[in-house]
């Protein structure tokens, strides 16, 4: 590299001579990582969340589906009359 990165208070890093990171490096370092982590969880916790309220969405309109198919397969078997219209308003 050509170009040294300067700090945000426009003054250039000091050289380390032995290319090790100081202690307050690593602690920002290590925060940041522990805050990304958290931050996927938390997205991870949502994800799932989501996941679970289409997955019950979608259950109950199989449900849904899967009696009224029994319904209509037993009209035609002669079972039942065929609904009123305030049963289908229901």
């Amino acid at each position: 590299m050509t170009k040294q990165l300067v700090l945000l208070n426009g003054t250039p890093a000091p050289r380390s001579t032995s290319g090790r990171l100081d202690e307050r490096t690593k602690q920002v370092g290590r925060r940041g990582v522990s805050e990304a982590r958290a931050a996927l969880a938390a997205a991870s916790r949502r994800a799932a969340e989501r996941d679970s309220e289409r997955l019950e969405r979608r259950e109950q309109e199989l449900a849904r589906r899967a009696a009224a198919a029994r319904a209509a397969a037993a009209r035609r078997a002669g079972d039942t009359p065929e609904p009123t219209r305030t049963d289908r308003a229901a």
